[in-house]
């Protein structure tokens, strides 16, 4: 990971990505699945974030990447509205 200058994007919503789905003081989790990426690459995006979906028949969750950049919008324009012409 350091050799290629990997980091871990943790999920935003949770922690484990992997379960033995027993029941009580037998149960095990575990965050096996991870998403690597290089640290160039987050440089480039505003948005960088993962996310666990809960999966249903799998003792696996996946773990979905969002990227992308987010733009700033500006100063909301000034919107007139000529009802206001009849008030005093």
């Amino acid at each position: 990971m350091e050799q290629h200058k990997l980091i871990d994007i943790p999920p935003s919503n949770g922690k484990y990505t992997w379960s033995n789905k027993r029941i009580g003081k037998n149960n095990i989790k575990e965050r096996l699945d991870r998403i690597l990426i290089q640290e160039n690459k987050v440089a480039e995006f505003t948005l960088v974030k993962s996310k666990i979906i809960h999966t249903i028949g799998s003792n696996h969750k996946l773990v979905v990447l969002s990227m992308g950049n987010l733009e700033k919008q500006g100063p909301l324009p000034f919107r007139y509205n000529s009802s206001w012409d009849n008030k005093e």
